[in-house]
C-alpha cells in the first residue's frame, strides 16, 4: 500500500518541503495525515490495484510496529510538527483561499477538516500573534526553570511554576506523539498557559522593581 500510494503523496511532500511558513507547514501536515488515515483506500493508486482493506485492520498490531521501528526518526519529526501546530490558530484558512489551485489532493483537504466561522482577517491574525507570543514565552520559561534546576535554586515559586510547566508540556507531548494536531487540544490546558505565562512576566517585573 505504501509503495501503491507513494506517487500520489510524493506530491504532497515536495509541496510541503516547498513552505517557508513552519506554522502553516504544521496545520497542513495535520490535515494530510488525518487524510492519509480515512481516505487512502480512496485514491485511484489504490482502488486500481484491488488492494483488499481487511488486510491492514487484521494485521494493525503488527503494521503499527513495524512503522514504528524501520521509521522512528519520521515519526520524531512529525510528532515534533504535531506539537507546533496545536499552536497555530487559522495558517491554513488565510493560506488555502488564495492558493487551492497550488494545493495537492485539495479536496481531499477540504474533506478532513471541518469549517471554521472566522469574524475577519485581523481577528485571526491577532489570534496567530498572540499563539506565538504564549508558545514563546511557555519555551523561554522552561529553559529558565532548567536553568534553575540546573543551578539548585530553590525557591518556592519555582516549584510552583514548574509543576504548572511540567503538567502543560507532558499533555502537549504526549498528544503530539500520538494524535495529529488541532487547537482545541490546547485548549485544554489553555488556562494553565495563561497562569504561566502571567507568573512569568509578573516575576522578571517584580525583580526589575
Amino acid at each position: 500500500m505504501l509503495e501503491k500510494t507513494k506517487k500520489e503523496f510524493s506530491i504532497v511532500h515536495n509541496f510541503l518541503d516547498d513552505l517557508d511558513n513552519p506554522l502553516l507547514k504544521a496545520e497542513l501536515l495535520s490535515d494530510y495525515e488525518v487524510v492519509a488515515q480515512y481516505q487512502t483506500f480512496n485514491l485511484e493508486s489504490i482502488k486500481n490495484s484491488e488492494f483488499e482493506e481487511n488486510i491492514v485492520f487484521e494485521n494493525t498490531n503488527n503494521i503499527f510496529f513495524e512503522i514504528i521501528r524501520n521509521n522512528f526518526y519520521d515519526y520524531f519529526k512529525l510528532s515534533l510538527f504535531h506539537y507546533l501546530g496545536n499552536w497555530s490558530i487559522g495558517s491554513k484558512e488565510r493560506f488555502l483561499n488564495a492558493n487551492y489551485k497550488e494545493v495537492p489532493l485539495y479536496q481531499e483537504l477540504v474533506k478532513s477538516s471541518g469549517p471554521m466561522n472566522l469574524p475577519n482577517q485581523t481577528t485571526l491574525v491577532f489570534a496567530q500573534i498572540l499563539f506565538v507570543l504564549f508558545l514563546f514565552f511557555l519555551t523561554i520559561h522552561c529553559f529558565y526553570i532548567l536553568f534553575c534546576f540546573s543551578k539548585a535554586i530553590v525557591k518556592k515559586s519555582i516549584f510552583i511554576n514548574s509543576s504548572i510547566i511540567f503538567l502543560i508540556q507532558s499533555y502537549l507531548i504526549i498528544t503530539s506523539l500520538t494524535n495529529v494536531s488541532t487547537p482545541r487540544y490546547l485548549m485544554v490546558v489553555y488556562p494553565l498557559i495563561i497562569m504561566s505565562n502571567i507568573n512569568f512576566i509578573n516575576y522578571f517585573y517584580s525583580k526589575k522593581r
